[in-house]
């Protein structure tokens, strides 16, 4: 977490986030770290809140494609490449190569900020999950304008921290600065020092003000929910937010049927004469035969009392199970990615309802994730010109997202091919919908199928095993074969 009160004092600025929406971004971060304030010895955590972040960021980018090219076209009507889109595809490379992970985290926090930089020629990126930043104001869009980044470190038990600082200005002024702090308390900022008291920030310019631009120099990438912490706020919420309650009722319940496995061990009450070690043998208990056999005077003539109380885990595992689907309910997910599903839904409707409502969340996230991607493109684009990295060339770049949430994919399949078979849909639309093929791949491999198919089988139609007939020849290869 960035020490909100810390920068406020230190930087002399005030954060337009309430109270309640800190308290939240500290709440989410705990969950997502697997450590709630609800967390203790007798209460165990699911890590609920890791899990739903995970399995959405998996969801909303595994089918995902990008391409980056030129704005010019060949004559068959295909994107070429240039100089710049080459340079821009290895370095969004770099980027994919880690953005799952990094969504995830954003995910959690409500929002993930992607920041690229000039290095040693090339573009390199950092990431701020939304619990990472100090934003200061927005603009009527609710996009940042005024924001904090931190970078930290320790070294000998010091704590070095570094506050870069972007404010864009309505007149296409962008403003960067950098401070330097070290403290010997992780949690405090500490005292101000010089930048090149740091090696690795020694390079670093305290200021530098870029003209020309009218954005920013980083991407914001918010959560696509309403904010219900604090209804004001520009802020986004984690994708678990709406069921964090839920979350902490689930853990709990969890930890009851712990309970109930841990305190209906069996368990033997023993007179303790009747365990009394032997000194000739020198023979102990094991530690495991220490907790199966208790000492107990029974008071009475037998010797021991077996203790073996019969299970109630059937009504725990019902009851975390029907937490867990309103978990389910609350963050709009379908039914069985947290929760056992015990019955089927009782009508069409019902599944429907449910498989959009999941559709919608993820779909919603990658136009999202989207936006926030072609603001990161843009920033390299400024980037590229000011450090001049390559040729300036116009590119751009394009999104494909996968449809895996809502279709099926064998039911596509049939269904493409009805249409193929109907007449309502080409072979060449469904080679370039299946194999990704551009049209003029495809109409060539259409070509090359045909010219292999002048040998046929006689007879097939008529049920024969294909072993016992003998291929058809063209009648000029049949002369060559006679003479």
């Amino acid at each position: 977490m960035i020490p909100f009160k810390n920068i406020e004092q230190t930087e002399q600025v005030k954060s337009p986030l309430s109270q309640e929406m800190t308290q939240a971004l500290e709440l989410w971060y705990l969950m997502y770290i697997n450590q709630p304030y609800w967390k203790s010895v007798n209460t165990k955590s699911l890590n609920i809140a890791a899990t739903i972040s995970s399995t959405v960021a998996m969801q909303m980018l595994l089918e995902g494609k990008w391409k980056i090219t030129s704005t010019e076209t060949d004559n068959d009507g295909e994107y070429l490449e240039n100089e710049r889109s080459k340079f821009l595809t290895k370095q969004f490379k770099k980027l994919f190569g880690t953005l799952r992970e990094e969504v995830e985290k954003g995910l959690a926090a409500g929002g993930l900020v992607i920041r690229p930089y000039e290095k040693d020629g090339e573009i390199s990126f950092d990431f701020a999950a939304d619990w990472s930043i100090f934003p200061v104001s927005f603009d009527s869009d609710g996009n940042l304008k005024d924001v904090i980044f931190k970078e930290n470190f320790e070294e000998n038990k010091t704590y070095y921290t570094r506050l870069e600082r972007h404010q864009r200005s309505d007149g296409g002024t962008v403003t960067i600065t950098n401070e330097a702090y070290k403290s010997s308390n992780p949690q405090t900022l500490g005292q101000k020092m010089p930048l090149t008291s740091v090696p690795r920030w020694a390079e670093l310019e305290p200021e530098t003000v870029v003209t020309g631009i009218n954005f920013n120099l980083y991407g914001w990438f918010k959560v696509a929910a309403a904010n219900n912490v604090d209804t004001t706020s520009k802020m986004g919420v984690s994708v678990f937010s709406k069921g964090s309650e839920l979350i902490k009722e689930a853990d709990e319940q969890f930890s009851s049927l712990l309970w109930e496995y841990k305190g209906g061990e069996l368990a033997v009450d023993v007179d303790p004469l009747a365990l009394k070690e032997n000194e000739n043998t020198g023979y102990t208990m094991s530690a495991h035969e220490q907790r199966l056999f208790r000492k107990l005077d029974l008071g009475v003539d037998s010797n021991y009392n077996v203790f073996s109380p019969q299970l109630r885990d059937a009504s725990y595992t019902q009851g975390l199970n029907t937490i867990l689907e309103k978990i389910e309910d609350a963050c709009s997910l379908d039914h069985g990615m947290l929760s056992k599903v015990s019955e089927e839904a009782k009508t069409a409707t019902e599944i429907k309802i449910r498989k959009q409502r999941y559709y919608a969340l993820i779909s919603d996230n990658q136009t999202a994730l989207e936006k926030g991607l072609k603001e990161v493109f843009r920033a390299c684009i400024a980037l590229c010109d000011l450090y001049g990295l390559c040729k300036s060339e116009e590119v751009e770049i394009s999104f494909d997202w996968g449809d895996n949430v809502q279709t099926d994919s064998a039911q596509e399949m049939n269904e493409k091919l009805l249409l193929v078979s109907n007449g309502l849909m080409s072979k060449k639309e469904f080679r370039m919908w299946y194999f990704g093929e551009t049209a003029k791949q495809a109409e060539n491999a259409l070509l090359q199928i045909e010219s292999e198919s002048t040998v046929t089988f006689p007879g097939l139609e008529r049920g024969k095993d294909p072993q016992d007939l003998e291929p058809e020849v063209p009648q000029d290869e049949k002369a060559t074969k006679k003479d």
